[in-house]
């Protein structure tokens, strides 16, 4: 094989006939030569290459390392990430990603893309065409690469692993964002409060916290939530479900995390630590709660007579003082009382009044 890069604007052959591409300083090809040559006449092909390398290694230590394996199939690679391609042309457009070049503009939104094909994909969320079917279930994608990634839900494969902990994904993008689990990599800012985030999506989620924003609204009872599980998880108040099984003693649950609280009931783990005494605890709001005994902290505040509070309960008994509200009824007697222990100290009192009788 000869190793060929051009320094010109013009369009040049190689010394064998075989037509090669004018090329950019940063774009090499390997052009087939005579395979009948003999020995003595590929060690020289091979010297010139080794000669020619040295031209970039000087310049870059880590060229002649690992762009020489000779791959005339795809002939052309980049030597700054070293990616291979079969044409030129996809070599070019590959570079733009390098050097943020983005020719192509979206005339409804302004998005600009590196190449006109992204563009195109681009182009159907506007229009909403999603021309690959899904044979199996019949959904439709916009680009082949989600319709790809969809039918491995219906295969189970996930070829992505991750090579730290084992686990596997289906989609590239969901282990990029795996690994910064491990890596501790949170890329996304929030330029309100400093926070950082591993998806974009948890940023704009975040976000929310800033603005206000509750987009997603529970059409049964007018309540808004900032997230789309969020409001799943709510609707089940509304249709009673709870798919979340203990296989331990039959209780359900709405969520996930709830189950997985109640399940150190059966296990006896407490997970979450005090730091100042010691004491643990099943779930980290009941540590929260509980550091406030520490911190004097009372988060509740009356705004009918200023008095704070450290815990929520404890606000909305005091708040029955200025409502008059009393929830406990006695069965007995009729009287109703605003707290629980009231009614239980009426009950005592009367069971033992109607002893005496």
């Amino acid at each position: 094989m000869a190793f060929i890069k051009e320094e010109t604007e013009e369009v040049c052959t190689s010394q064998e006939g075989e037509f090669v591409p004018k090329q950019d300083p940063d774009m090499f090809m390997l052009a087939p030569v005579d395979e009948e040559n003999d020995q003595s006449e590929d060690e020289t092909y091979q010297f010139a290459f080794q000669k020619h390398l040295k031209t970039h290694t000087d310049k870059n230590p880590n060229v002649g390392e690992t762009r020489h394996d000779n791959n005339v199939d795809e002939p052309y690679f980049c030597n700054m990430c070293g990616t291979r391609f079969a044409d030129r042309g996809a070599l070019r457009v590959h570079k733009r990603t390098h050097a943020d070049e983005k020719p192509c503009l979206c005339k409804v939104c302004g998005s600009r893309f590196t190449n006109s094909s992204t563009l195109k994909v681009h182009m159907r969320k506007h229009t909403g065409e999603k021309p690959y079917l899904c044979n199996m279930c019949g959904t439709s994608f916009s680009d082949r690469s989600a319709l790809t990634v969809h039918m491995r839900t219906h295969t189970g494969a996930k070829p992505y692993l991750c090579n730290t902990c084992g686990t596997r994904f289906s989609d590239r993008s969901a282990l990029t964002v795996h690994m910064r689990t491990h890596t501790g990599e949170k890329p996304y800012l929030c330029n309100t409060c400093g926070s950082r985030f591993i998806t974009n999506n948890d940023l704009t989620v975040h976000m929310r916290t800033h603005t206000g924003e509750k987009p997603y609204l529970c059409n049964t009872c007018g309540t808004r939530f900032p997230r789309l599980n969020v409001l799943k998880v709510h609707m089940r108040t509304h249709t009673g479900e709870k798919p979340y099984l203990c296989k331990t003693c039959g209780t359900r649950f709405r969520n996930n995390s709830a189950l997985t609280v109640h399940m150190r009931t059966h296990t006896g783990e407490k997970p979450y630590l005090c730091n100042t005494c010691g004491t643990r605890f099943r779930n980290s709001s009941t540590l929260t709660v509980h550091m406030r005994t520490h911190t004097g902290e009372k988060p509740y505040l009356c705004n009918t007579c200023g008095t704070r509070f450290t815990y929520l309960n404890g606000l909305k008994v005091h708040n029955r003082k200025h409502t008059g509200e009393k929830p406990y009824l006695c069965n007995t007697c009729g009287t109703k009382f605003s707290l629980v222990t009231s009614l239980w100290g009426g009950w005592l009192v009367s069971s033992q009044n109607s002893k005496s009788h």
